[in-house]
């Protein structure tokens, strides 16, 4: 299930929020991909959200901030009653401009999961969401409520809560990063050109990509290219000539030649080995 989109039933903007109820299931248990980060105020039931790391229980009258990822979600009605809960979500636009604006906020946590109690504040916070929902006005008026309450938050938990916000828009950014690089593996980029679609100076980018990949930008486009090509010669019919520039290489002699350095035999003989 790819959140928000199957709650609103097409792609949604920046801020959304869902009224959830479930009368009609002891219990829902699905696997969820989320594209936005999400506050979900539960009312009545159970909620358990499992991520890579940890895993968070929250029961009526409690809340969880999640981010943009990957979970699984269980959801329990009580015993009497329905489900009950309302979610807001929000993209990486408004958590940035949030940290852009209250520029005292810092802090690094990483941690997949906020869970908060809800307070009379809260609970009247959530109460207006629910009279938001379907109207006219929802998107603009959901831009103001993303910034009321993790303002309310952040000043709720000074301590905690800030250092989780700043360690959940860096996972994103760095979530970013990787599919910028990822995604021009072959393309045979320049440094230049590669921190220019990340938004950053040249030596920001290295020092970035140090960071995430534990090794220099050209080591490891080298080792994707001599990885993509060891497995398209050994388990394919495809000839050097076939895939050289498909693996960023201009012509064919320099792509032989970095395939001998790192593997010892031409691409050829390479692919003639049992």
């Amino acid at each position: 299930m790819v959140l928000p989109r199957a709650l609103a039933g097409k792609e949604v903007g920046p801020a959304y929020v869902h009224v959830y109820e479930n009368e009609l299931h002891d219990t829902v248990k699905c696997r969820v991909t989320s594209t936005h980060h999400a506050i979900s105020f539960l009312f009545d039931g159970e909620k358990t959200v499992c991520f890579a790391d940890e895993t968070k229980q929250l029961a009526g009258q409690e809340a969880i901030l999640f981010p943009a990822g990957n979970c699984l979600m269980t959801e329990r009605r009580p015993q009497r009653g329905a489900y009950r809960s309302v979610v807001l979500f929000f993209d990486d636009t408004l958590l940035a401009g949030f940290l852009a604006k209250h520029a005292s906020v810092s802090g690094s946590e990483r941690a997949s999961g906020f869970i908060f109690g809800q307070d009379p504040f809260i609970l009247h916070f959530a109460a207006s969401l629910r009279l938001l929902h379907n109207q006219p006005s929802e998107e603009a008026l959901l831009f103001l409520k993303v910034e009321e309450i993790l303002t309310y938050l952040t000043l709720r938990f000074s301590g905690s809560f800030p250092a989780f916000l700043h360690g959940i828009a860096r996972r994103s950014a760095e979530g970013t990063f990787r599919r910028i690089v990822e995604s021009n593996s072959f393309n045979r980029l320049s440094l230049d050109e590669l921190a220019f679609l990340c938004h950053m100076s040249v030596s920001t980018f290295k020092r970035r990509f140090e960071s995430v990949y534990g090794m220099g930008p050209s080591r490891w486009f080298h080792a994707q290219r001599m990885k993509q090509a060891a497995i398209l010669l050994r388990h394919g019919s495809a000839r050097p000539s076939d895939i050289h520039l498909e693996l960023g290489y201009e012509n064919l002699s320099s792509f032989i030649q970095a395939f001998k350095k790192e593997f010892g035999v031409t691409p050829r003989a390479y692919q003639g080995q049992d």
